[in-house]
C-alpha cells in the first residue's frame, strides 16, 4: 500500500514593490490583509515573510507589524520568518528629534574575528546614527577564538549574544543571553562555538 502523500499550501511576501509594478502602499497593505483572510478560509497553511533590507524597492522597515496584522486576521495560517530579530532600544540624549530610519550593510567579512563599529553618535565615520554617547559594535568569532575590548573610564558595556556559546570575563553565556559589564578595565570574550554578538559601549 502506497504511503499517503501530504502537502501544504504556502505563499511568500518579500515586501518589495518594483517600479514596473508600483502601487500605492495603502493599496498594497489592504490587498495583503485581504489575501490572508481569503487564504485562511480556503485552506492555506503557511505564509512566509522575509526582510527586504538593502533592496531599493523595499517598503517596510520591519516585518513584525505586518506579521502581527496577518496573524490577527487568521485562525489557522502559520506566520513564518527566516530572520533572527534582536530589538534594542537606546534612549536619545535629547527630546524632540524628528523620526528617522537607517539601514546599512556590514558584511560578515568586515566583522569576522574582531569588533566592527556599526553605530556611533550622529552617524560619524559613515556609521548608523545614534543620538546618544553610545557606540555599537558587532563581531563574528570562530570556535575557540577570543578578543579583548578595553573599557574607557566612566563607560559601561552591554553584550548581547545573538548566536553561540561564549565566556565573558569568566562567566558562561548562551544564545539570547545579555550581560552588563561595569567597573572593569576590559571585557574578555572567549568562544566555545562559532558566535555572533553585539557590544554596546555606553556612557
Amino acid at each position: 500500500m502506497a504511503a499517503e502523500e501530504t502537502y501544504a499550501l504556502t505563499w511568500w511576501y518579500d515586501f518589495r514593490c518594483p517600479p514596473q509594478w508600483r502601487q500605492p502602499l495603502d493599496r498594497v497593505y489592504r490587498e495583503i490583509i485581504a489575501q490572508i483572510a481569503w487564504g485562511d478560509k480556503n485552506g492555506f497553511d503557511d505564509v512566509w515573510v522575509s526582510e527586504h533590507h538593502f533592496m531599493e524597492d523595499g517598503y517596510l522597515p520591519s516585518i513584525l507589524p505586518a506579521a502581527a496584522a496577518m496573524g490577527a486576521r487568521s485562525k489557522r495560517i502559520r506566520i513564518v520568518s527566516g530572520v533572527h530579530f534582536l530589538q534594542v532600544w537606546i534612549i536619545p540624549d535629547r527630546a524632540g528629534l524628528p523620526p528617522s530610519y537607517e539601514q546599512k550593510a556590514f558584511p560578515v567579512e568586515e566583522r569576522r574575528g574582531h569588533l566592527r563599529l556599526v553605530a556611533a553618535p550622529d552617524g560619524q565615520d559613515d556609521m548608523v546614527t545614534v543620538h546618544q554617547d553610545a557606540r555599537l559594535f558587532v563581531a563574528n568569532l570562530d570556535a575557540n577564538e577570543g578578543l579583548v575590548h578595553e573599557i574607557q573610564r566612566g563607560h559601561g558595556l552591554w553584550l548581547q549574544l545573538a548566536r553561540g556559546i561564549v565566556t565573558v570575563n569568566g562567566t558562561g553565556m548562551r544564545e539570547g543571553d545579555g550581560a552588563a559589564v561595569e567597573d572593569e578595565p576590559a571585557i574578555a570574550i572567549e568562544t566555545d562555538t562559532d558566535a555572533e554578538f553585539l557590544l554596546f559601549d555606553l556612557r
